[in-house]
């Protein structure tokens, strides 16, 4: 049995989960498309005649449910229905029972009129197949792109394999398919059964034993449907010993955690620039709502180069759905001089708090960065893990913002602007805003005034800054912070009818900050894109009947001064932020360089939607195509060998994906290195 961390229970974490972040991957790999594709697959077994308790049977009691849920759809939502157990006599396993499954509906843009027909024919007669009908529904969901299905059941399969087994197999498989489940009144060996489904595919299991109960978790399952996450880069595979483990670089790769246990993944990090170090963060979606893994880099001979806690964290019970931290390579080991010439291992493993995460997919993202030429002035004592507010410059309008559902689809905002945006309760929308050294992002939300969500409901309103390769990079401590009508703001506040002003600053973005103690301050040691996150949480209890959006201002700026501590780099080096192709964004306003910046860029990638997202075009290239790039005094850029200043390169970043959460300060001290 799996146990909490001791100081995680000592510290009592209160988490709030975000995410973010983006480097250039090492080949070219397309943004999943920013609405993903959803399957209802429900049970007709002879069972859904029973009484539910109600006066009612289940059938009638999830029809309700159902074309409430269908009723809330986005239209955009690619949705289609699957049934089981609704044609073959009810009797034995035969195998015509056993495969009795049928698309009434196929995956396609909302067609309400087909669903809510569909599910007014939808009645129970015969066994119950449910391992058959998950592998026909993966299939009906194609083989790219974000997939979810929304399992209903009221029982256990009455047919082999176990459904369980065969989510797991599908997990196996690295197919990017979630399965929310559903469980209508049912046992305790049904509910073993079909949480383990949703355990084995990253989805969650909801119980319902009424008729609100399941239009609850059906509303939740849909808003998490149209929530699509994606990881991106070059996929890759651990070892489980140091011996042969695959080389990883500057870049994006993808692979699945390491099982729980005493079982561990490797990958060797090898030096491309003479004294560099790595900044290293991972992004998942746990299967589970606690998990945690360690991520720790050190010499082949052992020497120690730093150890992070990732942990799964969220907005809400029901958004608990993120595992996310970053780790540098200089961070309090500057004077290990192995750490910064040796190849390295980076090995990850689950820890034995919280539940087993094992198969789910992750990112890891590396940034290498060479040994600055005028490291002399930059290597100061200042450390500071605090931050002072700057004055938020006049904000210009930028109209309303849809918002991305995650990293790769973050919109960009220009900072000095303020957008409109609407939330609904477990929902997250992630932009991007370009920094450069010497610059702090700061960022306010304020959220209306609205009787729909009342003064003793408990729903936590948040804001948070993200770092460019994941991990939280809000400040903790804010000298100066603005005042609020509750007192001093934070990055989190209650939300009540009367609305809620959250807000959140990084401290100064400096080189030297890789060398902090504390996590937070060494997210902001690096120029490029990051990422402001707006949540609002659920109900304590995990679901949340309210459907109102609620309306968000949000402002962003850049302040201080742009250039301020930039480092410079010698000809042929710079920070190396991928390999072996051009830099992938998913902007949609483009931000012009700003003189003496390296962190400003502008967009080169077409997009194809108002949500923020877009699809890079950009053509594989070989492994180490990607030149360095050297700055001048002051930190402006210099052009490569092609004659073009590589904007993405100098920030150290460009656009993709990983994600982020956030843990609590305490808890970023008492678990940031052994």
């Amino acid at each position: 049995m799996r146990t909490r961390h001791p100081a995680l229970a000592a510290l009592g974490i209160c988490a709030l989960a975000a995410s973010a972040s983006a480097v250039a991957a090492p080949a070219a790999h397309a943004v999943e498309p920013s609405t993903g594709r959803l399957e209802i697959l429900l049970d007709a077994s002879g069972s859904m005649a029973d009484p539910a308790g109600d006066g009612h049977s289940k059938i009638h009691d999830a029809r309700q449910a159902l074309t409430t849920m269908i009723d809330g759809m986005q239209d955009s939502t690619q949705v289609g229905m699957r049934v089981y157990g609704a044609t073959a006599p009810p009797g034995k396993d035969t195998r015509q029972a056993c495969s009795d499954s049928q698309q009434v509906v196929p995956v396609q843009p909302l067609d309400r009129a087909a669903l809510k027909s569909a599910v007014k024919r939808y009645s129970p007669k015969g066994q119950t197949p449910t391992a058959y009908a998950l592998q026909q529904a993966a299939k009906d969901l194609g083989t790219t792109g974000q997939r979810s299905i929304v399992l209903v059941s009221d029982g256990e399969s009455t047919c082999s394999p176990d459904p369980c087994d065969t989510a797991k197999e599908l997990a196996a498989k690295g197919i990017d398919l979630r399965v929310d489940v559903v469980g209508f009144k049912v046992g305790d060996k049904a509910r073993k059964q079909l949480s383990c489904i949703a355990s084995a595919t990253g989805g969650k299991y909801f119980p319902a034993s009424d008729t609100t109960g399941l239009t609850e978790a059906l509303e939740t399952t849909r808003t998490r449907a149209a929530q699509p996450f994606s990881i991106s880069g070059k996929k890759i595979t651990g070892t489980p010993t140091s011996s042969g483990a695959p080389e990883i670089g500057a870049g994006r790769w993808t692979d699945t955690v390491p099982a729980d246990g005493e079982t561990a993944k490797y990958y060797h990090l090898k030096h491309t620039m003479p004294n560099s170090d790595f900044l290293i963060g991972i992004t998942s979606r746990p299967k589970v709502e606690d998990s945690q893994l360690q991520l720790s880099v050190s010499t082949a001979d052992g020497t120690s180069c730093g150890s992070v806690w990732p942990m799964s964290i969220g907005f809400g019970k029901s958004s608990r759905d993120l595992l996310t931290g970053s780790l540098s390579t200089a961070a309090t080991y500057s004077w290990k001089a192995a750490c910064h010439t040796d190849d390295l291992i980076l090995k990850i493993e689950q820890t034995n708090w919280g539940d087993d995460a094992s198969g789910t997919p992750m990112q890891l993202s590396v940034i290498e960065t060479p040994e600055p030429t005028n490291s002399s002035i930059l290597k100061g004592d200042d450390r500071s893990t605090s931050a002072t507010w700057q004055p938020m410059p006049t904000q210009d309008p930028q109209g309303t913002s849809v918002g991305g559902t995650g990293l790769s689809t973050a919109t960009r905002l220009t900072p000095g602007t303020s957008t409109n945006l609407e939330l609904i309760p477990g929902e997250l929308k992630f932009f991007k805003v370009s920094a450069t050294w010497g610059q702090q992002v700061q960022a306010v939300a304020t959220a209306e005034q609205n009787p729909a969500y009342k003064t003793s409901s408990i729903r936590e309103f948040n804001v948070d800054i993200l770092s460019p390769v994941g991990g939280m990079a809000s400040a903790t401590s804010v000298d100066g912070m603005p005042k609020g009508d509750l007192g001093t703001l934070s990055h989190q506040r209650l939300l009540d009818d009367d609305g809620a002003r959250v807000a959140a600053t990084t401290v100064p973005i400096r080189l030297r900050n890789r060398t902090s103690y504390s996590d937070r301050a060494v997210g902001s040691s690096v120029a490029g894109d990051y990422y402001v996150v707006v949540g609002l949480s659920t109900t304590t209890s995990g679901t949340d009947t309210v459907r109102t959006p609620l309306k968000v201002d949000l402002q962003v700026a850049t302040t201080g001064r742009p250039g301020q501590d930039a480092p410079r780099f010698a000809a042929g080096e710079g920070v190396r932020p991928g390999t072996g192709a051009a830099a992938t964004d998913t902007s949609t306003s483009p931000v012009p360089p700003t003189s003496g910046s390296t962190g400003s860029r502008s967009s080169t990638a077409p997009s194809s939607s108002n949500s923020g997202g877009s699809t890079s075009t950009a053509p594989a290239s070989s492994a180490g195509s990607v030149r360095a790039v050297g700055t001048e005094a002051g930190g402006v850029p210099v052009a490569d060998d092609s004659g073009h200043t590589n904007w993405p390169l100098v920030g150290g970043l460009s656009g993709g994906a990983a994600l982020l959460a956030i843990v609590g300060a305490g808890a970023a001290m008492a678990l940031r290195r052994r």
